[in-house]
């Protein structure tokens, strides 16, 4: 996992639209030409496409090591060290069943591993907190899961609908004070993206408009066709 964004870049081998678009946002943001920066392959602002506030810490990042993509490399690795010292403290503990299953989450995860064949993005800057949220969620910290699921709210908007449905199973489970501190976590976050956002920064790329129609028009068929799709 180290090592492929370093390969992805001697083979020029990294996703041209993503990276893209973050690295142009991430130097402009870096060099303070504007908060909300246009961003030339989409024809639209950062913060009008996803909402990142993450970006505004990697743009740091680069203010202090240059902008360059060594440094945002660099940064990727920083992220997945971050998380390898956080197992080895929790490997300290002599938990081996919640060990196991970050190890087996780190190494198995198709999500967890396909978000490193496409670095410099988001997705996998976020493994982190992801991981924070498994052992919380294992070892039932109820302040742990709360703090993992807000720091994943800066990262991209989509935690928010993962959140709100990891809400909905632990109250299935009874566990009526986790599910609905992350089931207001989760409501607020979306209420902030999906209303109030869009009268602060203008119109949004509707990401979500196509999951809502089919939702409202045949939610059954969608479901299926989800189902589907999953790389089991």
């Amino acid at each position: 996992l180290l090592a492929y964004p370093i390969k992805a870049f001697y083979y020029n081998c990294l996703p041209a639209i993503d990276f893209s678009i973050y690295q142009q946002a991430i130097i402009k943001i870096a060099d303070g030409q504007d908060w909300n920066p246009f961003i030339t392959t989409r024809n639209l602002k950062i913060f009008n496409d996803h909402f990142n506030p993450i970006l505004y810490v990697v743009a740091l990042w680069t203010k202090i090591f240059g902008n360059t993509v060594i440094s945002l490399v660099a940064f990727e690795w920083f992220n997945l060290i971050l998380t390898l010292i956080f197992i080895y403290f929790v490997s300290r503990k002599k938990r081996l069943n919640e060990i196991l299953i970050l190890i087996l989450l780190l190494l198995l995860s198709r999500p967890v591993v396909g978000s490193f064949t496409d670095p410099i993005h988001p997705n996998s800057w976020a493994i982190l907190p992801l991981f924070t949220l498994t052992y919380f969620f294992i070892t039932n910290s109820t302040l742990g899961i709360a703090l993992s699921a807000l720091a994943l709210m800066i990262y991209k908007e989509v935690f928010g609908f993962g959140i709100f449905a990891l809400s909905l199973f632990l109250l299935t489970r009874k566990e009526f004070k986790k599910g609905l501190i992350l089931l207001l976590i989760s409501i607020t976050d979306l209420f902030i993206i999906y209303y109030l956002w869009p009268k602060l920064v203008g119109p949004v790329y509707p990401y979500s408009q196509e999951v809502i129609h089919a939702l409202k028009t045949a939610p059954l068929a969608w479901l299926i066709t989800v189902s589907q799709k999953i790389s089991y």
